[in-house]
């Protein structure tokens, strides 16, 4: 795990940080074939997508592979390492937390943000970037740990502390349902949302969970929200 660093001990620890991306495959949105099955089923080759937190290139490369050509690439290192993702040459240097995304307003089909909002000092900075950059029905696929599973919520009873959200890792922004809504859902509407457990994906709202889904959401630790941009 790579825990808390502010921007600059980021920045200072740029190859050490590249060597512990370049032993992973990418966090556990990009390797769930549903998530990517998503992607294939509602957006063609000519699609334009961001993957921002692209780490050591391994969704881009994944994309390419599968006939995706208009990609392009941020993060806050130069951190690429498979070749079609260095090939590219579309990657954005930046901070998320205060730096505006350097691209035209409406121009994006899709945003992947898998495992980075946690991570934000600023996140409602980075959403409000993705709400301009993104076309009006545009797609946002947003990846977070899942704070409302039963250990988390008897972790918190007990401790005050969440799972997923400890001195080990670097993990520091966390949202409830109500911030989540008021924060983000004014611009975007909740299209499905997939949780990382056996018990497969589920659809409907955040805050309208049938029992079933609920149970979902008690026992997986992981969660990826797809969100459509408002008209």
């Amino acid at each position: 795990m790579v825990q808390y660093r502010n921007t600059e001990q980021i920045r200072q620890s740029h190859e050490e940080l590249k060597t512990y991306y370049n032993k992973k495959k990418g966090s556990w949105a990009i390797r769930d074939q549903k998530i990517f099955a998503y992607i294939k089923e509602n957006f063609n080759p000519d699609a334009q997508i961001l993957d921002v937190g692209c780490s050591n290139g391994y969704f881009a490369d994944k994309l390419l592979r599968n006939n995706y050509r208009n990609i392009d690439l941020v993060d806050i290192g130069d951190y690429l390492t498979f070749p079609e993702a260095v090939n590219l040459n579309r990657l954005n240097l930046l901070d998320l937390n205060f730096e505006k995304l350097p691209y035209p307003e409406n121009c994006f089909d899709l945003v992947c943000a898998f495992q980075v909002l946690e991570h934000l000092e600023n996140p409602f900075h980075f959403m409000r970037e993705c709400k301009k950059i993104l076309k009006p029905g545009g797609t946002l696929l947003l990846a977070i740990p899942n704070i409302f599973t039963l250990k988390s919520r008897l972790m918190f009873f007990l401790t005050g502390n969440l799972y997923s959200y400890n001195l080990v890792n670097d993990h520091i922004s966390l949202f409830t349902r109500d911030v989540f809504k008021k924060c983000f859902l004014n611009d975007f509407e909740m299209e499905k949302i997939k949780f990382f457990s056996p018990l497969s994906k589920i659809s409907g709202r955040l805050n309208i969970l049938s029992p079933k889904e609920l149970v979902k959401e008690l026992f997986s630790i992981k969660v990826c929200y797809i969100l459509r941009k408002n008209f």
